[in-house]
């Protein structure tokens, strides 16, 4: 029993080792009008430990939500696979094309940085009377009325106990 405890461990220790740790950042859409939102995430893959992690300068947008932190782990078949991001949702101030730089973080002692973003902002369409009347952050009353060209957020807190 123990012998196979000991194997297991050795596997999942060399499955850990083996994966390639990286780091990435992602902006949808890339292109806006200064009247809508888009999630910045900065995303840490198959790292054991991360440290310092640092988000540049969001001094042309308005941080509508964040940071929101997700971590993951799955494991399939001994290979484990863990991820930790954090993420945004950024509204711009002005039109314009804004380059978002790198992100960076200390990955099993190793500083590391984030890939550069470009994120192109159009002018705002003009308020439509029919949009107004529905903007009143509540969810819709019937699943069929939901409006596809506005942004719902919506947040969800799941709490358990282990007994």
């Amino acid at each position: 029993m123990n012998k196979i405890f000991f194997i297991a461990l050795l596997l999942l220790a060399y499955s850990s080792i083996n994966a390639q740790a990286k780091f990435t950042a992602t902006i949808k859409p890339a292109t806006i009008s200064t009247d809508q939102t888009a999630e910045l995430t900065f995303t840490v893959e198959n790292v054991q430990q991360v440290a310092e992690l640092q988000t540049p300068e969001l001094k042309d947008f308005i941080v509508v939500s964040g940071p929101n932190q997700q971590s993951s782990m799955q494991m399939i078949n001994g290979d484990i696979k863990q991820s930790l991001t954090l993420s945004y949702i950024i509204q711009p101030k002005s039109t314009g094309t804004f380059e978002i730089g790198q992100a960076s973080a200390k990955l099993n002692d190793k500083v590391v940085k984030s890939n550069k973003l470009i994120l192109k902002v159009t002018k705002g369409s003009a308020p439509d009377n029919k949009k107004e009347e529905k903007k009143n952050n509540k969810a819709p009353e019937k699943k069929n009325e939901i409006n596809t060209e506005e942004n719902y957020t919506f947040v969800i807190h799941s709490f358990s106990s282990f007994i």
